[in-house]
């Protein structure tokens, strides 16, 4: 409590004291100091992150009327006295554009609202998934990266520059960029079980076994993960150990036909090692 005191007495200063502000800085580097290496970035980013938030947050409260343009905290605004700005119509047209499958037009507002009001992290992450349903990879790409330099912490900009990768056949940069986002988010399921299908189709099927197994400590009620486990163990020769999981996987869904043809293969490879020991 002590400390969370400490805490907001800074923060509220920090904006109007520029004594203040330079002495937080100091303690915020002499706390990253406190870490290794390895661990700096994440906690400095969090640090930094909720160090905005709850300025920003005394800011609104210590200022009422910032809160005019909000119309949840403020009742007396209606939705039917918002009037988007340009930049908002220009965001709602590229929205109608997406859905009703129009890219390029999309695109051009995109564009256009880079243009007039800045290069931030929305529209180029925007930007990049017009590009991937486009099937521009190599563009998406582009747009995902620049997403992500502007936000280094964020997650969804990886998994999808991830993703480009695949698509333009460069699994080795898919693998190195999924493995990024388990630094930050080390469950992450999307990464895991890209990892997971990409070392399962090259064949490394031990590295494989391992990520559908962190798979299957998040959600061990998702059979298809299961049975890929399991496929993992037949490919690796423990014949026995993948029987064994897809005979659960069957008890609870008797038609999983992944499943089935795994358990069919392996009585197969049961029966012929029978045949082999009493011959």
């Amino acid at each position: 409590m002590i400390a969370r005191g400490w805490w907001f007495s800074i923060l509220i200063k920090i904006e109007s004291d520029p004594a203040t502000k330079s002495r937080f800085c100091n303690i915020f580097m002499e706390v990253l100091d406190m870490v290794d290496h390895k661990n700096k970035f994440i906690i400095g980013s969090a640090l930094l992150a909720l160090t905005l938030v709850l300025t920003a947050s005394y800011s609104r409260s210590s200022n009422p009327q910032s809160n005019n343009s909000i119309t949840t905290l403020n009742p007396s605004v209606t939705t039917a006295d918002f009037k988007p700005t340009q930049a908002q119509q220009l965001w709602l047209a590229m929205d109608e554009a997406e859905k009703n499958g129009r890219y390029d037009e999309a695109l051009a507002i995109n564009h256009a609202i880079q243009t007039s009001h800045g290069n931030h992290y929305l529209i180029n992450y925007r930007a990049g998934r017009l590009c991937s349903l486009k099937e521009n990879h190599a563009a998406a790409l582009e747009s995902y990266q620049k997403a992500s330099t502007l936000a280094p912490g964020a997650i969804a900009p990886l998994n999808s520059m991830a993703s480009s990768y695949i698509a333009l056949g460069k699994t080795d940069l898919a693998i190195k960029t999924s493995l990024a986002v388990l630094v930050i988010d080390p469950m992450n399921p999307s990464a895991n079980r890209r990892l997971a299908e990409l070392y399962i189709l090259s064949k490394q099927y031990l590295m494989a076994e391992t990520y559908y197994l962190k798979m299957l400590s998040l959600t061990p009620e998702d059979l298809d993960i299961g049975a890929q486990y399991a496929w993992c163990l037949y490919y690796q020769g423990r014949v026995e150990e993948a029987r064994k999981v897809f005979g659960i996987i069957l008890t609870a869904a008797p038609s999983h036909t992944s499943s089935l043809l795994g358990w069919n293969l392996c009585e197969s490879a049961k029966q012929g090692t029978k045949k082999g020991v009493k011959s």
